[in-house]
């Protein structure tokens, strides 16, 4: 016959694994959040490192036609502000 002590650790051992599962769900949301926040900030520090790329050859006069960041200009239109965010870009960093 098991001991009290024996039950109590069952249904203890029993408790903790329906925590463990329902949390599992959880932490894999988390991960799969991170893993986003990772690419998006790659992704975000290769389009800065491209805009200063353009932004250096437009000093140095290696291109024509650009004029800066239009955050750096003044307003923006409302037809490109959104054009820039259904692209997920920000406003502010759009090259002019």
């Amino acid at each position: 016959m098991p001991s009290l002590l024996n039950v109590l650790l069952a249904k203890l051992l029993q408790e903790c694994q329906k925590q463990e599962d329902s949390l599992i769900p959880l932490e894999q949301a988390a991960r799969q959040k991170v893993a986003e926040m990772k690419t998006t900030r790659d992704s975000e520090k290769n389009q800065s490192t491209a805009l200063k790329a353009i932004l250096q050859a437009k000093e140095s006069n290696e291109i024509q036609g650009i004029y800066g960041r239009l955050g750096d200009l003044g307003a923006i239109d409302g037809k490109l502000y959104s054009l820039c965010q259904q692209n997920k870009i920000c406003p502010m960093m759009c090259v002019a």
